[in-house]
């Protein structure tokens, strides 16, 4: 099966179903991205480091998106304010080392092979 072109007469790679009917057009390709956490979240998670793929140009919004997709209300509860709309004011997000809020916030366009470090607070004494 020919896959259409878009209506811009551009090919795109194509999502095939087993059977071979077609899925649809993938807006791009994939990329993979590693996030690392500790404490309750690496708990939900099942370990302390994760890798997604995700969408070419995914934000970090998708990202946490696709998280929650994968691992429900259990970790959204734990990230993102209750409309999910904003992460959780204690909540420290880094990409490759740097602080998202001196990025693009959740806007910051996600790359392969980046490295997400998402950071509960940490107590002690």
């Amino acid at each position: 099966m020919e896959p259409p072109l878009p209506d811009d007469g551009q090919r795109r790679p194509f999502w095939f179903h087993s059977s071979g009917d077609a899925l649809g057009p993938i807006h791009g390709f994939m990329i993979v991205v590693a996030v690392h956490t500790i404490y309750e979240l690496k708990k939900i998670l099942g370990r302390s480091e994760v890798a997604l793929d995700l969408s070419e140009e995914s934000t970090v919004r998708g990202l946490l998106e696709e998280m929650v997709k994968r691992w429900g209300e259990d970790l959204a509860c734990r990230l993102l304010e209750p409309d999910h709309q904003k992460v959780l004011t204690h909540i420290r997000i880094m990409v490759n080392g740097r602080d998202i809020g001196f990025l693009s916030g959740l806007e910051t366009v996600l790359q392969n092979g980046d490295e997400v470090l998402i950071l509960p607070p940490a107590g002690g004494g």
